[in-house]
């Protein structure tokens, strides 16, 4: 018989998977295991106050890694906390006008820095910002007439070497400077320089680290008054000495005869000019982080002494020259950082050292003054120290910052060490008798 045959009587066998245990029943796979499903609650968005905690504590936590920053960074300035008076208003004799911007620009591209300006026989001299004296005839002609320094010149690095002239006097003929770090002295007319003090001296364990201003006694081997603006700091840093407000600034004095020179005043904030009297019984010196000027008195009850003799000007005084009309011309800078803006910047910086110092670690203090909003002012003051006249450029675009005044009696030059060019404002408005007083004086 065949295979298939014999095997069609045999039953078939239920083969059991291999996975089945004995005794345990098995289960059909085509039924499905019926498994519980869990309940999923709906998620709500998050509320508002919850965003603002989430941001709250992001805000919190860079806060913290910030000041922790902020505390190990250090600032170059170590800030002197005061408050001024409520800046002046722009009224009266202080309303604004455009007779500065409308002043003439001479020179223009030919002159950099001019900072300080002395008239001699009908020419103009001053100094520049790459330390040469310069001679400016007819408004136009330019001869320079030397310097102290050495060349390279022009860059703040090598300003050290190179000298900057900041306060010039002519005595005798001859021009008198003083070089912010080359010290006193004299270039004749004939283009001798005689070395008269230099900075290497020291007053009180400090030398002369930023010679400014200065000024002579009337009469041979009298003494010189001069100005450091500050004792810690140079002229490249004077945005340092603006927003540390400190009174690091000394009024010095020298004689030539006996070589022998000393302190006057040993605490000024950042004196800038001086200027005497016409009967030398007194002497202007300027403030420029007090916004004031001080009458420090030779004569009388009070020699020795000081007092106030304006306060609470507009801007910070700089350079203080005598006006044809008997008083005083001062030139101001950061007028804007006072009454430019609805909120006076200065005053409540000033008024803030700790802020001062936690912007200084991630500004530099130059760049925090090219901020200030730009506004131009120079003004006349009388001999009791009332403003008489100002004269504004509101733009900031003729003069933003002004170092000096030079009246001539028709006309006025103001001098910048930011423009590269001189302002000329022509004053023929003036009545002839105060010209006359000018003309006079300059005889005298």
């Amino acid at each position: 018989m065949s295979d298939t045959s014999s095997s069609s009587g045999l039953k078939q066998r239920k083969v059991k998977s291999p996975s089945s245990s004995p005794g345990v029943e098995e289960v059909d796979t085509k039924k499905k295991e019926q498994v519980p499903v869990p309940h999923v609650r709906k998620l709500r968005p998050p509320t508002l106050w919850q965003r603002v905690k989430f941001l709250l504590k992001i805000l919190l936590g860079v806060a913290i890694i910030a000041g922790g920053i902020t505390y190990y960074i250090e600032s170059p300035i170590n800030p002197e906390g005061f408050s001024l008076p409520t800046p002046p208003t722009l009224k009266g004799v202080l309303a604004p006008n455009t007779r500065l911007y409308d002043g003439v620009k001479i020179l223009e591209g030919k002159i950099r820095g001019p900072e300080c300006l002395v008239e001699y026989k009908g020419k103009i001299f001053t100094g520049t910002y790459d330390g040469a004296i310069m001679r400016i005839t007819n408004e136009s002609s330019l001869r320079s007439m030397g310097r102290l320094g050495t060349r390279p010149c022009g860059t703040p690095a090598n300003e050290p070497s190179c000298g900057r002239p900041l306060g010039m006097r002519i005595y005798n003929g001859d021009i008198h400077v003083m070089d912010s770090y080359m010290g006193l002295f004299r270039l004749k007319h004939n283009g001798v320089i005689d070395w008269l003090l230099t900075s290497a001296r020291s007053y009180d364990q400090f030398p002369l680290k930023y010679g400014n201003d200065l000024e002579k006694m009337k009469g041979d081997n009298k003494d010189f008054f001069f100005i450091d603006s500050c004792k810690t700091w140079d002229h490249r840093q004077r945005d340092n000495i603006l927003w540390e407000a400190g009174g690091c600034g000394r009024l010095l004095w020298f004689n030539p005869v006996n070589n022998m020179s000393n302190i006057a005043i040993p605490k000024l904030y950042y004196p800038t000019g001086i200027q005497f009297s016409p009967d030398e019984n007194f002497m202007l010196i300027s403030e420029a982080t007090r916004f004031r000027i001080l009458k420090y008195y030779f004569q009388g009850p009070l020699s020795g002494g000081y007092q106030v003799f304006a306060k609470n000007l507009p801007g910070s005084p700089m350079k203080v020259r005598p006006s044809a009309s008997g008083g005083y011309w001062v030139a101001l800078a950061h007028v804007g950082g006072r009454i430019g803006s609805s909120i006076p910047i200065i005053d409540f910086l000033y008024e803030r050292p700790w802020l001062r110092k936690i912007i200084t670690k991630y500004i530099d203090a130059e760049t925090l003054t090219s901020w200030l909003p730009k506004y131009g002012m120079i003004l006349e003051l009388d001999q009791q120290g009332q403003i008489i006249q100002s004269l504004h450029d509101p733009t900031g675009e003729v003069v933003s910052s002004a170092s000096s005044v030079l009246d001539t009696g028709d006309a006025l030059y103001v001098g910048s060490a930011d423009n590269n060019y001189i302002v000329k404002i022509g004053m023929e408005d003036r009545p002839l008798e105060k010209k006359t007083q000018t003309i006079e004086s300059k005889k005298a």
